[in-house]
């Protein structure tokens, strides 16, 4: 209703605007995401299925049940397997393409574009949109800062530098 609606006005600093994206944004350290810490295959996998109108209902912890992975290492065939529970069928692929979760090597991204300046290890992102440069989900953000995991830019070349090989997209 109209009249439910106040108008404000106020200044927000443009680093705090995110592009809009149909593919929704998790954070693998949400409040829905305590079981494990090395969660980001199974956050990537939730965020794929429910920009495909799946999986709505569900969280990165139910995610980590229905894989029955406790120690947070998983491989493509896992998420394949997790997104076929999620109801979305998934293959491997040796191809970056878009709507596709890739494993990157996380010591080869620039400090500036992660948060966890501690972390060097294999980490899975979801690329969006790949062309001349590539859009990517980061699930590696938490806190008040959560929302730069979202909608991250880079050259293509950069981030193919970053790949370890392994994607999943959709079947």
């Amino acid at each position: 209703v109209k009249n439910d609606f106040v108008p404000v006005q106020m200044w927000v600093h443009k680093s705090m605007l995110v592009p809009q994206s149909d593919v929704p944004y998790i954070s693998q350290w949400s409040a829905t995401a305590n079981l494990i810490t090395s969660d980001c295959g199974e956050t990537c996998c939730l965020m794929l299925a429910q920009a495909n109108g799946k999986a709505t209902d569900k969280t990165v912890d139910d995610c980590v049940r229905l894989l029955k992975n406790y120690d947070g290492w998983t491989t493509p065939g896992d998420l394949v397997a997790l997104l076929g529970s999620l109801g979305l069928p998934a293959r491997t692929t040796n191809v970056l393409a878009p709507m596709t979760i890739c494993l990157i090597d996380y010591s080869k991204v620039r400090p500036e574009l992660k948060q966890d300046q501690g972390f060097a290890g294999h980490h899975w992102v979801l690329a969006i949109s790949v062309g001349d440069s590539v859009v990517y989900h980061d699930p590696d953000f938490w806190g008040d800062v959560t929302w730069k995991g979202a909608n991250k830019s880079v050259s293509a070349i950069d981030f193919k530098s970053w790949c370890a090989g392994f994607y999943v997209c959709v079947a």
